[in-house]
């Protein structure tokens, strides 16, 4: 696979190891942020976007806890292994 946001090539999962350790980072600073509820502000890669914890990143986008901690496992699954 290729990460959503530079191509780069990835075993498994939409984003690079650089990109998921910087959005996975946003996300643990904002985990206490109030949800989303605009369809404004959807996740880049599912969709979704009521009554989640949105990361938001102006060069990147939007991206969901969801997405991003799903993400997170498999980047840990595949740096154990």
């Amino acid at each position: 696979m290729k990460c959503f946001l530079c191509d780069r090539n990835t075993s498994s999962g939409y984003l690079c190891e650089e990109h998921i350790k910087y959005l996975y980072g946003k996300f643990l600073e904002n985990k206490t942020s109030p949800k989303n509820t605009q369809f404004i502000k959807h996740c880049s890669l599912c969709g979704e976007y009521n009554n989640l914890l949105i990361i938001y990143d102006p060069e990147l986008g939007y991206f969901c806890e969801n997405c991003l901690q799903s993400e997170w496992d498999i980047f840990n699954n595949k740096t154990e292994l």
